[in-house]
């Protein structure tokens, strides 16, 4: 096996830690692939505005693509979407408090992936004490809830909406039929 040394660190590498490169005798990068991207983080860091105004531009010459993919990351990633719409609703109400992905995470996965108040499977992310009611978006304030007990709580207490465990069986039991 041939080795290629990089022209930038002077290491001695396999082939295949260096990109392609069509213009070149042996056809690949005279710097390895760590190189490459080590300079391509200091170009970005050094030069924002242009990696930006880049950015817009292939966007802008590539948008079915973008829609593709964004659309393709919002399938793969529920979770976060909740956070972060909860994070924008949250700071939209100038509520207090930040919750992250990984801790939206493990509230979701402590109740079992089921509602709070009736043990359905969970829809959306509830704020116990509502925002608008000066609630906050601290992970201690948040639970997983269906959309029924959400709708029925509204911006109200858990004790003041009149929802319990054993009542709320009963009504959806009657509202999804069973």
């Amino acid at each position: 096996m041939t080795l290629k040394t990089c022209k930038k660190c002077g290491e001695k590498k396999d082939p295949a830690e260096f990109y392609r490169h069509k213009l070149t005798v042996d056809k690949l990068n005279p710097w390895c692939k760590e190189c490459c991207r080590a300079d391509c983080r200091r170009w970005r860091k050094e030069n924002p505005d242009k990696k930006r105004a880049a950015s817009k531009r292939w966007g802008d010459n590539n948008r079915a693509r973008c829609r593709k993919n964004h659309r393709e990351w919002c399938r793969k990633n529920p979770q976060r979407i909740r956070a972060d719409n909860a994070r924008r609703r949250a700071r939209m109400l100038g509520a207090p408090g930040f919750c992250t992905p990984e801790q939206l995470s493990d509230l979701i996965a402590y109740y079992n992936e089921r509602c709070y108040l009736c043990g359905a499977p969970y829809e959306v992310i509830d704020h116990v004490i509502p925002l608008s009611r000066g609630g906050t978006n601290w992970p201690s304030n948040l639970r997983p809830a269906c959309n029924y007990c959400n709708n029925k709580k509204h911006a109200s207490l858990p004790s003041e909406s009149g929802i319990t465990s054993a009542a709320l069986a009963g009504l959806r039991a009657c509202a999804v039929g069973v």
